[in-house]
């Protein structure tokens, strides 16, 4: 439980913009996690915070996402998932539908 904490709030800090992929993937390693962005697939760039998260489908990597009024772009169907988005953890509803976490 402490871990997944942890790395809520590290991906949160880092899709708020608040810290570099970078400094992401220190913060992750330091936590002693096995996951780590890549920058070919993950970075989200200053200005893209808004249109942009990171979803997670419990495989272990992390999916940059399109989003568009509080909706993922491309449907997932039925897959469980989670998406970090401008600082915010959400479950991923109908599809494509963005919900807050508890």
């Amino acid at each position: 439980k402490y871990i997944m904490k942890t790395i809520e709030t590290i991906l949160r800090d880092y899709t708020s913009g608040e810290t570099t992929l970078e400094e992401t993937n220190a913060a992750l390693a330091d936590a002693g996690m096995g996951v780590k962005l890549d920058p070919e697939k993950n970075t989200i760039k200053p200005g893209e915070e808004n249109a942009y998260g990171l979803m997670d489908t419990g495989t272990g990597s992390l999916d940059k996402v399109r989003i568009k009024g509080g909706k993922l772009v491309h449907s997932v169907g039925t897959m469980a998932a989670r998406v970090y988005w401008k600082g915010v953890c959400y479950d991923v509803t109908g599809g494509d539908t963005l919900t807050p976490h508890n």
